[in-house]
């Protein structure tokens, strides 16, 4: 926001914690998409197995569209990896405890997204009188 000097808006995604919504109920949101194949889960690419294809886009400038891990730190400083906890939580679900991670994923059905609009450069340019 600050590099862009634009401000973004941040929308509260409140549901109730008891109830019809529950946690449960947003995470089963998920289903249909996963029996569909319709969710894809980032693997790790190791950088030393690029296809042709993968090495090629990283040197054109292109590597974050290369897989990659996510690693973070829990609340004890602990590395752990995203996408393993997230399959884990997906495997378990719903007889396990935490589905934190399923949840805060399954929270993309409460956003009101638009797709991307792409615009000619020309669009863009102002009219010569």
């Amino acid at each position: 926001m600050r590099q862009e000097n634009m401000a973004i808006s941040i929308e509260e995604l409140a549901w109730a914690k008891s109830g019809n919504n529950t946690k449960i109920d947003r995470v089963q949101r998920l289903g249909p998409d996963f029996q569909a194949h319709r969710f894809h889960v980032p693997y790790p690419t190791r950088s030393d197995r690029l296809t042709s294809n993968q090495r090629r886009r990283t040197e054109e400038g292109y590597g974050h569209l290369v897989s990659r891990r996510i690693i973070r730190r829990d609340e004890n400083g602990k590395l752990y990896d995203l996408g393993k906890r997230f399959l884990a939580q997906v495997a378990g679900f719903p007889y396990i405890n935490k589905v934190d991670i399923i949840d805060a994923v399954a929270r993309i059905f409460d956003l009101d997204m638009r797709a991307p609009v792409y615009h000619e450069r020309g669009d863009l340019e102002p009219e010569h009188v």
